[in-house]
């Protein structure tokens, strides 16, 4: 028979119990607040949409709250499920991008190459401040699981959801309108 992990046998007594130890952030509640303050601003932010939504003040709101998840004691330890969270956000950006990218595709062929720019610059943009805020996940919890870090995984996501899917595209449009202009 199957031996439940030490953090099951806890989270079952948690469960028993149906008491959040006093100080302690539920996952639910410590990754809306951390989606609700800092993801989606950052996103809308980063998009042009309301650079208000996103400044000194959330970033330190929204880091101590991933500080303080991944620094609780098990079962209460949510690095794993912090991890996911940001690679999932990560990924929805990504595919956000890749869908107005696909969009543009139909366009001229400057149209592309700068939406193509325009994705590649306000994905950096994305990735650095979000790797900012989730970095207490690459100061443990990356490294002990043989994970990338939260700026690598974002850079991964990117480049195989968009640069390798577009990259030959774009290089063919770029020498060709250097060939025009060259003429």
């Amino acid at each position: 028979a199957h031996k439940p992990t030490r953090r099951q046998v806890m989270e079952a007594n948690a469960t028993v119990t149906n008491a959040t130890p006093m100080g302690i952030l539920p996952l639910h509640e410590g990754w809306n607040r951390i989606y609700k303050l800092g993801v989606l601003p950052l996103q809308q932010s980063v998009e042009g949409r309301g650079s208000e939504l996103w400044g000194a003040n959330k970033f330190i709101m929204v880091y101590d709250l991933v500080f303080k998840m991944c620094i609780q004691r098990d079962p209460y330890n949510y690095s794993e499920e912090l991890y996911d969270n940001y690679c999932k956000a990560v990924a929805a950006y990504t595919i956000m991008g890749e869908a107005r990218l696909r969009q543009c595709a139909t366009k001229s062929s400057i149209d592309f190459l700068e939406e193509f720019y325009l994705r590649w610059s306000r994905f950096l943009t994305y990735i650095g401040r979000m790797s900012g805020v989730f970095k207490h996940l690459d100061i443990y919890y990356t490294p002990c699981n043989s994970l990338r870090s939260t700026s690598s995984e974002g850079t991964f996501q990117f480049g195989s959801r968009v640069v390798e899917k577009h990259m030959q595209r774009v290089l063919r449009l770029a020498s060709d309108i250097h060939s025009c202009r060259a003429s």
